[in-house]
């Protein structure tokens, strides 16, 4: 057996946490597929894609689980969050509302008592400045 066919890379799970429409599956489809999206597609429940990299010279596959924000999805995806590695809770700054509800999802968190996990706050759709509610500032703190 080749030392090629006993390579595994250094398994990760992400998971995209955040209201409806904030741009969750069009982040996962530009970073794991280099997808370009258009339009808002409800993701139903939970979806996940792969994406290989190497990170400091250690290759990485990383499981990047996008999740649905409608009401009706978070008790399907608390159970996720007992196995991964990093969490990322995604608003949109077009809408204030959706980075106010970054305070649930953080709760939501915080009950699932997760164990050694990183968890960041990523402001999306920056690009759509004349729409824009939450300036950099708000979003900082």
């Amino acid at each position: 057996m080749s030392a090629q066919s006993n390579y595994q890379a250094r398994l990760m799970k992400v998971i995209m946490f955040g209201d409806a429409a904030t741009g969750k599956t069009s982040l996962v489809a530009k970073f794991a597929k280099g997808e370009s999206t258009v339009g808002y597609t409800a993701t139903v429940g939970v979806d996940f894609s792969v994406k290989r990299m190497t990170v400091d010279e250690v290759d990485m596959k990383l499981q990047i689980w996008d999740t649905g924000g409608q009401e009706m999805f978070r008790p399907i995806v608390k159970p996720y969050l007992k196995t991964t590695q990093a969490i990322i809770i995604v608003f949109d700054v077009t809408s204030r509302r959706s980075m106010l509800g970054c305070d649930r999802w953080v709760q939501d968190i915080t009950d699932s008592k997760v164990g050694d996990c990183v968890v960041v706050a990523l402001g999306n759709k920056i690009d759509l400045v004349d729409s824009r509610e939450v300036s950099t500032e708000e979003a900082r703190e």
